[in-house]
This record gives C-alpha cells, structure tokens and sequence, in this order.
C-alpha cells in the first residue's frame, strides 16, 4: 500500500481563507470532472454536504455559500504536474474549528501518493555499462524539488493578492520551520519568521497552526520574554 503526502500547509487570516482556498484550488486542479468535496460545520447540527463528479467553479461556490468559523472543507481532485495529473486533496478550515482542533489547518494540501510527488519511483535510462546511484539521487532530487514547488506556489501564491503569509511543506505534520522540508514567505523580509516561529515552536509547545499566525513583532517578543 502506497503511503500518502507530502503534506502542505498555509496560513491566513480568516477573512481571506474563502478566497485562498479557491485561487488555490484553481491554480491546483487539473482540468476535469474527477473532483470530490466534504463540508461540514462544527456550528451546525445538519449533516455533511457530499459532491462527487463536481466542477471545481462548483466546489468554490459551495464553499462561499456555507463556509463559516466552523467549517472544514476538503476538496479532492488531481493536480497537474509535468509528468502528468496525481490525486490530491486541499482542506480549508475556518477558526472555530481549529479551535476545537487545534491542530487542523487553516489551509492544507495532501498528495493521496507519496511516491508521485516524492519520486520515490523513478525510470532512468542507463548505457549499458550500469546504473549509478549517484546519478539517480541527483536526477531524483532535482524532479522532487521543482514538483514540490510548483505545487507549494500554487497553494500559497496562486496570485498576485498575497493572502497567505506563511506556508511550510513536511512528510507529515506542521512541524518547526527549521525542521520542514520548505517554508513560503509571501514577504522576504520575514524569512526570520523560520527562526522565530521554530523557537516558540520547541520552547513553549506552541501548535504552528495557529502560531504562524502571530506577527513577526509579537514572535519577536515571546523570544525576548
């Protein structure tokens, strides 16, 4: 059985998570009908609303119309990567219910396949003199780096708009920035956020769901304190 991830996160305010969710999602999805979503609200007692064969235009009026502070939202589609598409799902949470569970979202992407995204299956040609390891890890590598990327900037950087602040990509779980695979910064200047948000991460137990939110000034003073 195939293992699942990587996992991506992205942090935003919750006034702007609707919209980061669905330029995300358009930046995301590979053209076709093949997409399913699941929302439901810790706020309301009705069951859970359940779409298959659903557009992605149709998913992102959905949410806008019953996305609230209690709603989780999980849309699962195929992203499109050079090779071609791999299954995907993108969650979006609204404040209360991170609250309820603290260690859920607010933004998060999965890949259903860790070895379509992680490389872990790779076809290379050799001449006839053999394989060398060295050159897979390398060739390897570089097919990991730009694949994640590609998907990590759709997530947190779909447009010009600049939403989401703060991102990170990990094998699982939103872990200390110093221990990621990757982080995103929407401004460069910020970059010490890593390090902040590592240190409150490890000396206070802070959960990065919800510490990447504070200001870098106010991660500048728990460090101080």
């Amino acid at each position: 059985m195939s293992d699942s991830g990587p996992y991506f996160y992205a942090w935003c305010d919750e006034a702007d998570r609707v919209d980061a969710f669905a330029a995300a999602l358009s930046a995301l999805a590979y053209p076709d009908a093949h997409n399913v979503v699941v929302i439901d609200s810790v706020l309301r007692s009705e069951s859970e609303r359940w779409h298959d064969a659903i557009s992605i235009g149709e998913i992102i009026a959905l949410t806008h119309a019953y996305f609230d502070s209690g709603t989780h939202v999980r849309a699962s589609f195929r992203v499109g990567l050079p090779w071609g598409p791999t299954s995907f799902s993108l969650d979006c949470y609204g404040e209360e219910f991170t609250r309820r569970y603290p260690t859920s979202g607010p933004l998060e992407g999965c890949g259903f396949y860790a070895e379509h995204l992680y490389g872990e299956r790779m076809e290379v040609v050799f001449p006839s003199r053999g394989r060398s390891l060295t050159c897979e890890a390398v060739i390897n590598s570089m097919r990991v780096q730009h694949d994640t990327e590609s998907v990590m900037l759709r997530l947190c950087a779909s447009d010009e708009r600049k939403r989401i602040t703060t991102g990170g990509l990990s094998r699982i779980g939103w872990f200390a920035p110093v221990e990621l695979s990757a982080t995103y910064h929407a401004h460069v200047q910020e970059i010490a956020r890593d390090i902040a948000l590592s240190w409150v991460h490890l000396q206070d137990g802070d959960v990065l769901n919800r510490a990447s939110g504070l200001s870098l000034e106010a991660l500048a003073s728990r460090v101080d304190a």
